[in-house]
């Protein structure tokens, strides 16, 4: 089911979406762009990166959304010369017609990469594809309890609505199959740091670290499967 949310202005100036029936945020109403830079680029794809020394990633995220994680980690690998398989499980698909009025190319700096974000969303779903030379993006639109991936990840971006508005995406049999779907010393990273994420994590098997969120969020998770 395509759906066309409401945009909304952040704190940042960086443009969210509005779920028109679940009526969460995309991203943090203090800075979209900030919140995806600190969390998911600094804490998750260029940590992992440095620590293991590595030149190419597969990412998998949940809550492909409005792109703008997908979309910033494909400048991230652009700009540091890494190759990156991703994929982005995404229940509710937003029109592609609102792609444009996010204007994440000029909000991100990167206008002469438009077309690259336009094809994120305009490419077909069930399937991977050539985003550019050194990224590929594969987008399932399915709900979680219906996907069986055979294939492993380096990273996954856990970017689900909160815990209050979809509590069944942060169980303990969520996170099973979370840790199921990492490498070994691959790596988790959310926004959420409510204590039943932590106590959930934990009971599966990560090591958890807790950490200094972006300005306006106190904490943050990254957990490691060891």
């Amino acid at each position: 089911m395509v759906i066309n949310p409401k945009i909304v202005v952040t704190d940042d100036g960086s443009n969210t979406l509005v779920h028109p029936t679940i009526g969460a945020h995309y991203h943090s109403t203090f800075g979209a762009k900030q919140e995806s830079d600190f969390i998911f680029i600094q804490e998750g794809i260029d940590f992992y990166v440095k620590k293991l020394d590595v030149k190419s990633v597969s990412i998998l995220e949940m809550g492909f959304g409005s792109g703008l994680n997908a979309y910033n980690t494909l400048l991230y690998g652009l700009e540091h010369n890494i190759s990156i398989n991703y994929c982005g499980i995404e229940k509710y698909p937003i029109d592609v017609k609102l792609i444009s009025e996010l204007d994440y190319p000029k909000i991100l700096n990167s206008e002469n990469t438009a077309n690259l974000f336009q094809n994120m969303h305009t490419s077909k779903w069930e399937e991977y594809s050539e985003i550019s030379k050194e990224f590929q993006l594969k987008k399932i639109n399915k709900s979680l309890g219906n996907i069986d991936l055979e294939e492993k990840f380096d990273i996954i971006y856990f970017d689900a609505f909160g815990p209050k508005d979809q509590p069944e995406l942060w169980s303990v049999s969520v996170f099973e199959k979370m840790f199921s779907l990492l490498n070994t010393n691959g790596i988790l990273v959310t926004y959420c740091s409510k204590g039943i994420v932590k106590n959930a994590l934990r009971a599966v098997g990560f090591d958890l670290q807790r950490l200094a969120g972006p300005p306006s969020k106190r904490h943050i998770l990254r957990a490691t499967k060891l």
